[in-house]
């Protein structure tokens, strides 16, 4: 039971030195957070670095295993993703898409594309790998949606500023992304 709930003061190790014990949390809280951060690298990959390792197929295939089609397999990749990272659509504005221009950088299979394009958005997709774009046009194909999509490094995007009404960053490209610029 937590401290803040007991009805009588907490004991603190064998000595009951609140300051030891306090000592004692922040040392085990610094140790857990270098495990969940890793340290920086000390030298930034290349681009071709990074086309490279993500260019082996669209972000999240793996999870799939079994599919009757490429129909089959881009439902149960969008189950997927939206049952284990259910925070994207509290968190994402699919609903308010109708008519806004969205674009999406770092499109992995298409999922977030599909859900603003289902929902009315004029989605234009970026990403540094083929592998992507191709996962997301098939995925938008097989729906009957129409969209954007264009390889583009994240860090010289080829768009006026102010074209977009809405930007989504995926999460696992802004660790590559550290120089671009806001449009």
């Amino acid at each position: 039971m937590p401290h803040f709930l007991r009805l009588t003061p907490p004991v603190y190790g064998n000595n009951q030195d609140p300051l030891l014990e306090q000592r004692r949390n922040y040392r085990l809280a610094i140790a857990m957070f270098r495990l969940i951060i890793p340290p920086p690298m000390e030298t930034e990959p290349s681009v071709s670095h990074v086309h490279s390792f993500w260019n082996t197929e669209a972000c999240g295939t793996h999870f799939v295993e079994i599919c009757s089609d490429e129909k089959d397999f881009f439902e149960k990749f969008r189950e997927h993703r939206y049952r284990t990272e259910w925070h994207i659509p509290l968190l994402v504005p699919f609903a308010d898409a109708k008519g806004k221009r969205i674009l999406e950088i770092g499109t992995g299979n298409g999922a977030d594309g599909v859900m603003f394009a289902l929902n009315g958005a004029v989605y234009t997709g970026v990403d540094l790998t083929e592998a992507a774009l191709d996962a997301t046009r098939k995925h938008f194909q097989l729906l009957g949606l129409t969209g954007t999509f264009q390889k583009e490094n994240a860090e010289q995007l080829d768009f006026p500023d102010n074209v977009f009404d809405f930007r989504l960053l995926a999460w696992r490209a802004a660790p590559h992304a550290q120089h671009s610029r806001r449009r």
